[in-house]
Formats: C-alpha cells, sequence, structure tokens
C-alpha cells in the first residue's frame, strides 16, 4: 500500500478496482456537479405537501403537490385536526397519485382520536415520477355527531433534482 504525505495532483481518469473511503466531510457542495443527478433518498430536505380547513370539516378534492423533480417517494401521510368529531360523525382523509390511492385504506379521524395529533397512514404506494399529480380527498359523515374543525394533512417526500 502507498501512503503518499503530500498532495497529489492527477491530470487524467482515475479509477480504483476496490472500494474507495473518503474522509468524513471531503465531499461539499461546491464539489458536486450541478447535473450530478443525485437520487432523492440522499437528500436532506424533504418536501412537506400540506393541505388544511380552517372549519368544521367539509368534503373535498384538492391538488396539492405535482412532482417535478426526475423521480422521488412519498415518505408518510399524516392526518388530525385541532378540535376531535364528537359523538359517532367521522372524517375520512385518502391521498391519491394520478386519481389512485396511495394508502391501504383511508385514514379515519372519529371520537376516539386526540385533538392536535396526527394519525399516520400506510403506505401502499411510494414511487412518484415527473408529472405525477397528488391530491388530498377528504369525505365527512356527521352522523348524529358533530365533525371536528382544523382538519390537517400532511405529506412528506422527496424528488429527485431536475
Amino acid at each position: 500500500m502507498a501512503l503518499f504525505t503530500e498532495d497529489v495532483v492527477f491530470t487524467g481518469a482515475v479509477k480504483f478496482a476496490g472500494t474507495v473511503q473518503l474522509k468524513a466531510g471531503c465531499i461539499r457542495n461546491t464539489d458536486i456537479e450541478a447535473t450530478a443527478g443525485i437520487g432523492a433518498d440522499k437528500l436532506e430536505q424533504p418536501v412537506y405537501a400540506c393541505y388544511g380547513q380552517s372549519g368544521t370539516a367539509v368534503a373535498a378534492t384538492v391538488p396539492v403537490h405535482t412532482v417535478v423533480g426526475v423521480a422521488g417517494v412519498i415518505q408518510s401521510v399524516k392526518v388530525g385536526s385541532i378540535v376531535a368529531c364528537i359523538g359517532n360523525a367521522e372524517i375520512t382523509v385518502d391521498v391519491k397519485k394520478n386519481g389512485t390511492t396511495v394508502l391501504n385504506a383511508v385514514i379515519v379521524l372519529a371520537v376516539a382520536n386526540t385533538a392536535r395529533v396526527a394519525v399516520a397512514g400506510v403506505l401502499t404506494v411510494t414511487a412518484l415520477a415527473v408529472g405525477d399529480l397528488l391530491e388530498v380527498v377528504v369525505a365527512v359523515n356527521a352522523g348524529t355527531g358533530t365533525l371536528g374543525t382544523g382538519l390537517f394533512v400532511q405529506v412528506k417526500l422527496r424528488e429527485g433534482a431536475v
């Protein structure tokens, strides 16, 4: 094994046949080309597509995000309300990609849910491609109770750079 104790400059391509182990922190932002195409799973900052209703929950279908990156991944879906439902009232929330659900089941907010505490959905679809449209679909059933207020929905995702 060769050990270099001074700077070494290579003017041509350098190829390694084995594993390369770099010192932590030796690659900085300026060292990465603008067209490097780094995958979404390696980026540190997620995108949060959010939707909310300020009053009593109402039925709605709302687009919340269009994928502009090369590809991406949905990491989580969380739903809650500021004031929980009363009695047998229910709010159901679905998140759809291009009209098809990404969840194994809609998220239901009912009397048993705690105000201001988000409920996580279980994802069955996570892959995203450029042009995909994410939308939140809210359905309400007041029954003989009272619907919750202050509905909030958060979809956490990552996209690869354009």
